[in-house]
């Protein structure tokens, strides 16, 4: 490839935060004309589009077999990072923003900036609450690094199918600071602009594991069980945690039946039952006092409507045979059906759901 006026000869790195002007838009023209791809490879990078920005330029080193440095010219778009040497060098093919990731020899897994997904959205939320903690005097301080022979290195990895990671060298720390800061901010913009949800983690430690979860109270609040407990957590909160509402082992499967004001929840094979007005209350835990178990050895449950009625099968399995139980939630509609006497006694027992007679094995 041959030398690129005004870009290539560069040695010092050049931070643009505007977009890019007429006269620079002339060498990025010429630029893409002199772009090599491997055939079938070619990829349409639009460096001379309107809304084009160069965010960030200039040039790494790399260490050569021959045991010398080859320049390698780096170039941040609002989009991609281009990779640039003046021999044709088609190896390293541009790197979309939302599928890279860049960190240094010192750095820790725990720096995923520029990954997206699920798992990269909750880590970086925890790495920038240790770096709040940090900045606060409560945590540890990082010293200078020492430069190898090479200088200090940065580390670009191509996350994909066709992934790739390349090692390039600044001369300077500085340099090195630059280079991460500027392409972590835009590679964060970048994952803003397709961000289609947002993640609030519910908890921050593996050996709680959530198992079920469910929405209440009109989305604004949700449930959630886990290995040891079941909780309660406000959305509209999200820096608050969640409530516990009962010590449970092993909740297994939450469902909420809003027009009989009820939760079911099974634990540890014990199908339980809780007021749901109480659960959405200030103060979840008082909920506790009046659950009720209807059913063990549950392996699953589940609710329906059937003939205008809601029903609740739960099913019991054993090795020769499975059992369904039928429970009906008791609602001011179905207590009006029973006769006075025995209506007296299931508003005081304070029961809330009821068993059919029948029971289907097979």
């Amino acid at each position: 490839m041959e030398e690129i006026p005004n870009l290539s000869g560069e040695a010092e790195m050049t931070s643009v935060h505007k977009s890019v002007q007429p006269e620079d838009r002339i060498n990025l023209a010429q630029l893409e004309k002199q772009l090599h791809f491997k055939p079938g490879e070619f990829i349409e990078l639009g460096l001379t589009s309107q809304d084009r920005k160069l965010i960030y330029n200039g040039s790494l080193d790399r260490p050569s077999w021959t045991g010398g440095k080859d320049e390698i010219l780096v170039f941040l778009f609002d989009h991609v990072l281009l990779f640039v040497k003046p021999v044709k060098a088609d190896r390293y093919h541009p790197i979309p923003l939302g599928s890279l990731q860049v960190s240094n020899i010192d750095e820790t897994e725990s720096n995923t900036s520029g990954l997206s997904g699920l798992k990269a959205a909750i880590t970086r939320a925890k790495v920038h609450r240790s770096s709040a903690s940090s900045s606060s005097g409560t945590g540890p301080t990082d010293s200078t690094p020492a430069p190898s022979k090479n200088g200090f290195p940065i580390t670009f990895t191509s996350i994909g199918q066709k992934g790739y990671s390349v090692t390039l060298w600044t001369s300077t720390i500085f340099g090195q600071k630059r280079w991460l800061d500027t392409i972590r901010a835009q590679c964060d913009a970048i994952n803003e602009l397709n961000q289609l949800f947002g993640i609030v983690p519910l908890l921050e430690t593996s050996e709680n594991k959530i198992q079920c979860a469910v929405l209440v109270d009109n989305d604004q609040r949700i449930a959630y069980g886990t290995s040891s407990g079941f909780y309660i957590a406000d959305l509209r909160q999200p820096d608050q945690a969640g409530v516990q509402v009962d010590t449970l082992w092993d909740v297994a499967q939450i469902e909420v039946l809003e027009h009989s004001n009820i939760m079911l929840v099974l634990s540890e094979s014990d199908l339980l039952v809780f007021p749901l007005e109480e659960l959405i209350s200030p103060d979840p835990s008082t909920a506790q006092s009046r659950k009720k178990r209807i059913a063990s050895l549950i392996s699953f449950f589940k609710s329906g409507v059937c003939k205008d009625r809601t029903l609740i099968c739960a099913v019991k399995t054993s090795a020769i045979s499975s059992t369904v139980k039928i429970f009906e939630p008791i609602t001011p509609q179905t207590l009006s059906q029973h006769k006075p006497a025995l209506r007296k006694l299931l508003q005081s027992e304070g029961n809330m759901v009821k068993m059919y007679k029948v029971q289907f094995c097979y």
